[in-house]
C-alpha cells in the first residue's frame, strides 16, 4: 500500500517531469507548475513555470486559474484577482468555473474581504452544495466578519461533509507563504468553531 507521502513524492517527480518534456508546452507548463505549487510547495517554480506557459498562449484560461491560484499561495491577491478575472472573461461557461469563483472568494479573504468573500462562496455552495472548499471558506469568512450565525451552519456542513476536518488538518491544506495569510485562515478555522 503507497502512503500519502510516497504519492506527494511521486507527483512532484511526476510534475517536474512534465515541465522538463513539456518546455514548449503551455498546458504542461501551467499544470506541471500549479501541481509542484499545491503539492510540493516550490512557489517560486511553479510561478515561473506557469508564466513561460502563458507567454506561450495568452488565451489559456486554464493557466491564467492556475496562476491566480499560484499567486494566492504567494500572497499576491491583486496578482491572483487580475489572473482569475481573466480566466473567467476567457472561459465564462466552463464547467469548472467555479473553481476560478472560488479563487476569487479566497483572494478577497486574505485581503480581509470577509463580506466579499462570503458572498462568493456563498453563491458557490447554492450551485454546487456538496463543495466542501466553498463551505470552509463560507466558514471562516463569516467567522472573521462576525456573522456567527451563518459561520456556525457553515462549519456543521463541513463537518457533515467530511467528519474527519479539524483545525490542525484544515490549517495546513494551502501552501501559504505568508505568515499572516496562515494565521488569518487559521483564526478563521478556530472562530468558526471547527474542532482542534
Amino acid at each position: 500500500m503507497v502512503d500519502a507521502a510516497q504519492e506527494s513524492a511521486a507527483a512532484i517527480r511526476l510534475a517536474r517531469r512534465a515541465i522538463d518534456l513539456g518546455q514548449m508546452d503551455d498546458l504542461a507548463l501551467c499544470v506541471g507548475g500549479f501541481a509542484l505549487a499545491y503539492i510540493g510547495g516550490e512557489l517560486d517554480l511553479a510561478a515561473e513555470s506557469i508564466s513561460r506557459g502563458l507567454s506561450m498562449n495568452t488565451n489559456l484560461a486554464l493557466g491564467w486559474n492556475l496562476s491566480g491560484w499560484v499567486q494566492i499561495y504567494l500572497g499576491n491577491r491583486q496578482t491572483a484577482l487580475e489572473h482569475l478575472g481573466r480566466a473567467e472573461r476567457l472561459s465564462p461557461r466552463d464547467r469548472n468555473v467555479w473553481q476560478v469563483r472560488l479563487g476569487l472568494a479566497f483572494a478577497h479573504f486574505f485581503d480581509g474581504w470577509y463580506d466579499e468573500a462570503a458572498y462568493l462562496a456563498e453563491q458557490i455552495t447554492r450551485e454546487f452544495p456538496s463543495l466542501i472548499a466553498a463551505w470552509r471558506l463560507l466558514a471562516v469568512s463569516c467567522a472573521l466578519g462576525n456573522n456567527v450565525t451563518l459561520a456556525a451552519k457553515a462549519s456543521q456542513q463541513v463537518l457533515e461533509l467530511d467528519p474527519s476536518a479539524t483545525v490542525s488538518v484544515l490549517a495546513s491544506l494551502f501552501p501559504l507563504r505568508s505568515l499572516e495569510d496562515r494565521e488569518r485562515w487559521k483564526g478563521g478555522l478556530v472562530r468558526a468553531g471547527f474542532p482542534q
